[in-house]
């Protein structure tokens, strides 16, 4: 999906972009690397993981936040949710009201 909203041009209906438990390096091409894509999205970016995530998920995080914040993205959110995996597992509410409030404060 980040691959899709760095390289076509947005439709204007597309106000915002929620990013859940992605890597920034899973995938090392350019294409799909999720790094190289987040520099070309201009859009606000929720990027909403769990503390118990996978690995990979874990250790890009600062990673992702800081290729956003260096590519002018100051609409890139960064929450860690407690005591959640990568599938939010128990935690579907939590996720979906995290969203939520995401979405009310940043889509008008």
């Amino acid at each position: 999906s980040a691959h899709y909203l760095a390289s076509t041009p947005i439709d204007p209906s597309v106000k915002a972009y929620a990013a859940i438990g992605v890597s920034g390096t899973l995938f090392k091409s350019q294409p799909i690397n999720y790094l190289h894509s987040v520099k070309k999205i201009k859009l606000p970016i929720l990027d909403i993981y769990g503390s118990e995530d996978l690995e990979g998920v874990l250790a890009s995080a600062k990673q992702r936040a800081n290729t956003a914040q260096k590519a002018g993205n100051g609409s890139y959110t960064q929450v860690k949710v407690a005591n959640a995996n990568h599938f939010f597992v128990g935690k579907d509410d939590e996720l979906v009201s995290q969203v939520a409030r995401w979405l009310k404060q940043t889509v008008r």
